[in-house]
Formats: C-alpha cells, structure tokens, sequence
C-alpha cells in the first residue's frame, strides 16, 4: 500500500471518539489505511453501575492498563477487531471513518473548558487550565485536551489529560513537569514502573516528567501530558515504511541526549550507529530523552536498521546503562 502520509492522518492524536456500536474511545493520530483511524477502545455503554457516565448513560471501562498489553486486552473486551496493517507489519485496533457516531477534538476540547462550557463541580478545572498555560508560556493554539475531560464523563478521581503540539512546545511542558508538577517534590506521590504496558524497563524508572499534580488555588487535580507533531509522524511513517519488524534482536546503542522526537508520540529516536529504536509505549520516551548507552530488546526489520518497543506481538525490553 502507498501511503500519503499527511492526507493518511485522518484523525490525530487524542479525538474522543463515539462509535456506531457504543464503544467510547480515543484515536492515536497515526497514518491509517484509507477511510480507517487507529483506535483505542477505552469504555463500552453499559448498564452496570459506573463512577463514568456520558450524560445518563453509564460506560464500563473495558482498559485496564495502556501499551500494547493494555490495549489488545480492551480490544478482545469491546470487540473491535485488530487489522494487519503493513505501514506497521503487524497487527492494530482500527475502526472505519464511517463507524464514528460523534467525536470531539482536543483542541475543540480546550476551547469548551476555557469558555466555561465543561464546567467540573468538584474543582475549577478552567483556573487550573489557565495555570498551566500562564506557567507554561503556552497559549490555547498550542495544547488541547482529551480523556474524560474532553468526552465529557469525567468524576471526582479523574485525571486532566493534556495534549501538547509541536515539538518546540512538548519541550516547553516537559520542563515544567520536571520543574513544578512532577511527583519528583512528593516522594509517596511518585509512579514508578518495571512494566510499561508490557515493555520491561531495567531499573525501575519514574513517571514524574510527565505525570503529576497541578493546581490553582485551593483546587488540585492529578495531569498528565502527552507530545505530538504530525512532522515527526510523517518523517517516522517515511523511514519505517518497507522495513517491517520481522525477527527478534538485541542491541546494544549509544543515544545522543536532547532528541525532541524522543518526546512526542510515538517516542523515536537515532542511536550513534545510525539506527531508528521507535516505541509505541509512550512511556519510554525520557529513557531516550536523557539518552546514554541503551540495551534494547525487540523486533526489527530485515537488515535491523529500525528497532521496535511496545508492538502487540514482542513488547520487548529496554535496559539503561550508567
């Protein structure tokens, strides 16, 4: 299949999407076979009782853990059909345009909570939005909103899921995680993880570059940010294409620190001896920020110049060497 790639990304990353089948769920922003968009399935209406619910329907979450585990046991609970997708040479959750029943950006998100329009009677998410812009620097063109928030089924215990464009940008949130909403300042706060959706990471490593909590006043809501730019997807689409993984490797690889890409979805990045390690678990996106001498477990393509993390079939390993 010959992809164009920028007319490929129909949907980008963080819609809140609807389906004609009652499956809630979010897009990833990834070029797609035509007419399709790569889909995670995250709730299915239900009539249990539910902390979720969109409007008076009540939605039962069918994931449980995000990466590629997560994600292919949330397609086997909501019966949305992995298709083999040769871009990626092997299998992914895609739904037909024409299934999608409604959808909200997360930029048309941002603009509703700005404007008052999604109002959350537990805290001030507005102020707490506008917080973030002014001690970003950010304006409301460069970050949007998905998740709960976005859809609208957001409770108590939710968490403010932000989406940040551009790669100058997600530099910008990165630090301030770093600096000011981190869990860093909060030791019993802090998320460390072995498991990353099914990628093994040695030594355990801390979520807190991009998970934490943020505030304004007296109210507090628990963030968590994510990176895009549509240039780093086409330019990963363009070198992955016609390399698909196809056998078991392990490498060893030094990584320059710095490399933006590192930062946005999905994490890839350029070793020293000119190899392309890509991630689809986001998670793993500082280790090859901070870079240094990596070891790295998974697929690769046939002459082993791409690696692959975080693929349904082999989620791989990755081991930081001081």
């Amino acid at each position: 299949m010959v992809y164009a790639y920028r007319e490929d990304l129909r949907c980008s990353y963080g819609e809140v999407v609807m389906t004609r089948s009652l499956i809630l769920g979010q897009t990833l922003g990834l070029p797609a076979p035509n007419g399709y968009c790569v889909f995670m399935p995250k709730y299915k209406v239900c009539n249990s009782t539910s902390p979720w619910r969109l409007r008076s329907v009540s939605l039962c979450r069918v994931i449980r853990g995000y990466g590629p585990v997560g994600i292919v046991r949330a397609v086997r609970r909501s019966n949305i059909k992995m298709e083999t997708v040769d871009l990626y040479g092997g299998q992914i959750p895609i739904i037909r345009v024409e299934e999608i029943f409604f959808k909200i950006t997360p930029k048309e998100a941002i603009k509703r909570i700005i404007s008052g329009e999604i109002q959350d009677s537990e805290r001030n998410i507005q102020g707490i939005l506008k917080k973030i812009l002014d001690d970003s620097g950010l304006s409301i063109e460069d970050v949007g909103v998905t998740g709960s928030y976005a859809g609208g089924y957001f409770h108590k215990d939710s968490d403010l899921d932000i989406v940040v464009y551009g790669s100058e940008n997600v530099k910008v949130m990165y630090e301030v995680f770093v600096e000011k909403y981190g869990f860093k300042n909060n030791p019993e706060a802090v998320i460390q993880r072995k498991l990353l959706g099914g990628v093994i990471v040695k030594p355990m490593i801390s979520l807190s570059w991009r998970r934490g909590e943020a505030w304004s006043n007296n109210d507090r809501v628990h963030a968590t940010w994510i990176g895009y730019d549509v240039e780093n997807i086409i330019r990963l689409a363009k070198i992955i294409e016609g390399r698909p993984p196809v056998k078991r490797v392990s490498v060893n690889s030094i990584v320059e620190p710095g490399q933006i890409t590192a930062l946005t979805y999905p994490p890839w990045i350029t070793t020293r001896d000119c190899r392309i390690i890509v991630s689809y678990e986001y998670n793993v996106g500082e280790i090859f920020y901070r870079g240094g001498r990596i070891t790295v477990s998974g697929l690769a393509s046939e002459k082993g110049e791409v690696v692959y993390l975080g693929l349904t079939e082999c989620p791989g390993e990755i081991s930081v060497h001081d």
